[in-house]
């Protein structure tokens, strides 16, 4: 207990860092507008685990908010709330894969942003 008339201590505050929201939820709707999920048809076709779709998005919307390399996508991931992001957790080896699939499907992704931007032509 505090003696009479003393003041009682302040209480302790801390704060921690809330994960940004802003822009990558700007970004998430731009890229289903301008119908970018569609690329999701294209690696559904394959055999891999992961969503393709979700981590080319992720790595696209690293290069656009912070670009830094590869490595720094996973640093990034860790500061930004992403709407409509299903992977719980990211791994470098994940990004090599997703990148691998982007190449192994280049004429398809290729077709399907092709269609994306003819309308904008």
């Amino acid at each position: 207990r505090e003696p009479m008339g003393a003041k009682p201590a302040a209480p302790t505050v801390s704060f921690e860092s809330a994960r940004a929201l802003g822009n990558v939820w700007a970004l998430t709707e731009l890229w289903k507008s301008l119908g970018f999920s569609g690329l999701r048809r294209v690696f559904r076709r394959t055999r891999r685990t992961t969503d393709v779709e979700a981590l080319i998005r992720l790595m696209v919307l690293n290069r656009l908010c912070d670009p830094e390399s590869k490595l720094g996508v996973l640093r990034w991931v860790q500061t930004v709330a992403l709407p409509d992001f299903g992977p719980k957790a990211v791994t470098h080896q994940q990004l090599l894969r997703s990148l691998d699939a982007l190449m192994d499907h280049q004429d398809e992704v290729d077709g399907v942003v092709a269609g994306l931007l003819r309308p904008l032509i």
